[in-house]
């Protein structure tokens, strides 16, 4: 080697080895698991690939956080800055880059994580409302909300959280982005079926004001419909304006829907009620509502004070069954007949309990559903719940249809005032 610290003559392996260890790691990481080069020709094509990280770093100071703009651009942008002049004794002008991020105390807070999806949908109406920050304060905007986390899972889930992954050219792409990694985090993984049933049992309540209920069957729908956009559901899988109707007409008292049936009729070109988007039918069911004198007879949808159970007929209409689906027994395909009614002891009608311990038994081995009659096949949409009939509580189910021995009927003679 010469006194100037060349090397002269062949480069040895371990030479090479000695030059690429001493290039500092900053510089190599781009180039991640590169191999040690072995020889001079591998040593000189190592480090033609690595590259002054100083360009990235000048770009990103200058607001272009993707890192790629070129390094003659960044100079210019700093040589403009540096021969810069504010004017004299006039109004300085707007800067476009002056700070227009959001306080702490505005931003919704975090407090339960059970309530995720009510958080969400608050945070989602502050991005909506607020101004957007400037591009380069998207990150510290990203961390200060946060940094509103009340909920100690929420807080320790948010320490450390790296977000700068999440920034995008614009504000809604970043805080789409953002809304997504909270629900990989916080989002429960039963949220589709959730939202299903809290849609499927909401019904009028006792001397409720009808708009208030309207309001909860509008939330539950909107939360339905939310969820099913964010979980990919395809649009002609999701809830329809007919389903979401046709499910309002069912839970509403059956004398308001009878009367509005009635009068679409008599309109001119008539119209059925079936085909009114919810937007149009709230004004027209709350004014039959408050109006309408209810009928004596009149019990609430569902409400079945006599303990009654209903015939197949009553049961054979096409509505949310607990499993997901919306069907009938005639649902193409139909359900066979020997397959309708009711398949558990019924205290009240005794004499009916044979047929249904027969008809429990031909649906538990032809493994279809209990709430539905359909197989597991016909339950293959998101939110479906299938859950088969079996005959594992056949002793409970012969005790309770079973006649007494006849000797215990002979145990006691009748006491003269019976």
């Amino acid at each position: 080697m010469a006194q100037s610290g060349m090397i002269s003559g062949q480069i040895s392996e371990g030479d090479c080895a000695t030059i690429w260890n001493n290039v500092p790691p900053l510089f190599r990481i781009p180039l991640g698991n590169h191999p040690t080069p072995k020889t001079s020709v591998e040593l000189m094509e190592s480090l033609a690939l690595l590259r002054c990280l100083h360009p990235t770093e000048l770009a990103r100071a200058l607001g272009d956080f993707s890192g790629e703009q070129d390094w003659e651009t960044s100079i210019g942008m700093v040589t403009d800055l540096q021969n810069h002049e504010c004017p004299r004794n006039t109004p300085a002008p707007a800067n476009p880059t002056q700070s227009r991020l959001f306080k702490a105390s505005d931003v919704p807070e975090f407090t339960n994580t059970q309530d995720y999806d009510g958080y969400r949908s608050s945070l989602l109406m502050f991005f909506q409302s607020e101004d957007a920050p400037a591009q380069h304060e998207f990150g510290r905007a990203l961390l200060r909300i946060l940094g509103t986390f009340k909920d100690p899972t929420a807080r320790s889930a948010a320490q450390g959280w790296d977000v700068t992954n999440l920034i995008h050219p614009n504000w809604e792409e970043t805080y789409q982005a953002f809304l997504l990694a909270l629900d990989k985090k916080f989002q429960s993984a039963t949220i589709l079926e959730d939202s299903m049933t809290n849609w499927m049992k909401c019904r009028p309540k006792p001397e409720e004001k009808p708009s208030d209920f309207f309001n909860r069957y509008e939330a539950s729908v909107t939360q339905l419909t939310s969820v099913q956009t964010r979980s990919g559901i395809p649009p002609n899988e999701r809830a329809g304006r007919m389903l979401i109707t046709n499910r309002l007409l069912q839970v509403l008292p059956k004398y308001l829907v009878d009367d509005l049936r009635l009068s679409l009729s008599r309109q001119q070109p008539p119209r059925m009620i079936e085909m009114l988007s919810l937007e149009e039918l709230r004004p027209l069911m709350e004014r039959s509502w408050a109006y309408l004198p209810k009928p004596a007879n009149h019990n609430r949808p569902g409400n079945n004070p006599q303990g009654r159970v209903r015939s197949t007929a009553a049961t054979n209409e096409t509505k949310p069954r607990q499993c997901g689906l919306i069907v009938s027994y005639d649902s193409n395909p139909p359900v066979p007949q020997n397959l309708r009614g009711a398949i558990y002891p019924d205290n009240r009608n005794p004499e009916k309990n044979a047929a249904n311990l027969a008809r429990r038994r031909i649906a538990a081995n032809q493994r279809v559903c209990e709430y539905c009659r359909r197989p597991a096949s016909q339950h293959q949409a998101v939110g479906t719940n299938f859950k088969q009939v079996t005959m594992t509580d056949q002793p409970t189910t012969r005790a309770a249809i079973t006649a007494p021995p006849p000797r215990l009927l002979l145990e006691a003679a009748p006491s003269p005032d019976q």
